[in-house]
């Protein structure tokens, strides 16, 4: 069982979630000079719901990690190829890989 389409998947989700928010924090960035202060109020409301976007993002990122953590932990046989690459994928080097078989 290959672990590396899913992985893909989900990296390539959070990249495009994460450029989705990125870009209208910008847009809301550019349009703040300019408004009023009735302006402003909802600009803080738009700000506070991009903010908790992002905080769903990283929980669902921390999640699909583990998991794939735990899958690669439960088959240990084969693991140590596979959580290396979802290390990789996810920018993260846990304390798994320091196990020796």
């Amino acid at each position: 069982m290959s672990l590396t389409h899913p992985v893909l998947q989900v990296r390539d989700f959070i990249s495009a979630q994460g450029s989705s928010l990125q870009a209208e924090l910008q847009a809301l960035a550019a349009a703040a000079p300019q408004l009023s202060l009735q302006d402003c109020r909802q600009l803080e409301q738009q700000a506070h719901e991009l903010g908790r976007q992002l905080l769903a993002l990283e929980a669902y990122m921390q999640l699909n990690q583990t998991g794939f953590v735990k899958i690669c932990k439960k088959h240990d046989k084969v693991s140590r190829l596979i959580l290396v690459r979802v290390s990789i994928l996810f920018g993260y080097f846990g304390h798994c890989c320091d196990s020796t078989p």
